[in-house]
């Protein structure tokens, strides 16, 4: 009996196997399945290394920070000590991953009143999409048309023969409006005038290197050179050095911007000059300058001294070496009753005993007509 339930036992063993060895199969197969549809992480979370970070703006440690890698905006702020108060962060994207050598610039709010700055996204994939920034075209092609309208009207009349130019006034930018003059010629014929004094002739120009027989004939009717007595006539010259405006003092032949300028603020600083031979102490000016502006220059004086009880602010202020606030004080001094003599004027701030002693000869203190 046991024989036989052997010999069953083993002639069931086949049929039974199958069905478990198609189970255990598919649990194997479902387990490989299962593991083959998990998705696999991104390649930047499977490796892990350190990068710098450039983090600027509105953060309590700007500078360069080291960072292991993945990470984001927010990372960088907290690794650079955190945001400033004032620190925009409405502007950036915090949650932006990051890459090794990348910069990220933390704006500041806009104060009332003005709009957010433009900012470019630190993120990897670009700037952020958003309204654009800047002047409309029409708005900007309409500031520009009325801009150019504005520079029409100050552009200054054309060079021709009913409308010549004097050789001897010109600057250079009169002197490019000629045909055939540029920059470099202009400024050797305003270098030739500085050099040897007005042109007394058109004929001279051929004095100036570029300009030959054929350029003259062809600038000649566009040229005048007046008669000394006409300039002097029409021009101010000599040139009061005690009363000139920087234009005028730049007429003078070989007086530049910088000349004029500094014989202004010595003017200022110390008052009118007492002679011509007093500009030995501008800046700028050796004997041989001085012996060039001779001619052209005179220290005058005032005919009448200007009364000081009767100027108005005006006058006062218009004297050498006074400026706005001297004179404004000495018209408070005036209106106080303190002023009785010239001597009064030194406890006004900044007139001091040297400037009036320059200006003696040119005010005085005497008491109105008619008032006691």
């Amino acid at each position: 009996m046991e024989e036989r339930g052997v010999s069953w036992f083993w002639l069931l063993l086949p049929f039974a196997a199958a069905p478990l060895a198609s189970v255990a199969g598919y649990k194997a197969g479902r387990g490989r399945a299962l593991s083959s549809a998990r998705p696999s992480p991104p390649a930047f979370e499977r490796q892990s290394y350190q990068a710098l970070v450039h983090v600027s703006g509105a953060v309590r440690r700007p500078g360069v920070v080291r960072l292991r890698l993945p990470a984001r905006v927010a990372d960088a702020l907290r690794a650079a000590g955190g945001p400033l108060p004032e620190a925009d962060l409405e502007a950036l994207n915090l949650a932006a991953f990051l890459r090794d050598g990348q910069k990220v610039e933390v704006p500041r709010k806009p104060a009332e009143g003005e709009g957010r700055p433009g900012r470019v996204s630190p993120s990897p994939r670009g700037p952020k999409r958003g309204r654009k920034e800047g002047l409309p075209l029409r708005r900007l092609e309409a500031l520009v048309g009325r801009l150019e309208r504005l520079l029409e009207g100050r552009r200054p009349p054309p060079v021709s023969p009913s409308r010549p130019i004097d050789l001897n006034l010109a600057s250079e930018e009169e002197l490019r409006l000629l045909p055939g003059v540029g920059p470099a010629l202009a400024r050797a014929i305003v270098e030739r005038r500085r050099r040897k004094g007005p042109f007394r002739s058109v004929e001279e120009l051929l004095e100036v290197a570029g300009i030959g027989p054929r350029k003259l004939e062809r600038l000649r009717p566009l040229l005048v050179v007046r008669e000394e007595w006409e300039l002097r006539g029409s021009q101010p010259f000599p040139v009061d050095i005690n009363s000139a405006t920087e234009e005028e003092l730049r007429r003078i032949p070989g007086v530049g911007v910088a000349l004029a300028r500094a014989i202004l603020g010595w003017r200022e600083r110390n008052g009118p000059f007492g002679s011509v031979d007093e500009l030995l102490s501008v800046p700028g000016i050796g004997p041989k300058t001085l012996e060039r502006l001779r001619p052209f220059v005179v220290a005058r004086r005032p005919k009448e001294p200007l009364n000081l009880l009767a100027a108005s602010l005006r006058e006062v202020a218009s004297l050498p070496g006074v400026s706005e606030e001297m004179a404004l004080r000495i018209v408070m001094l005036r209106a106080e009753g303190r002023l009785k003599s010239l001597e009064d004027l030194l406890s006004v701030e900044g007139f001091t005993k040297e400037l009036l002693e320059r200006l003696r000869g040119w005010i005085c203190v005497e008491p109105l007509k008619g008032r006691g």
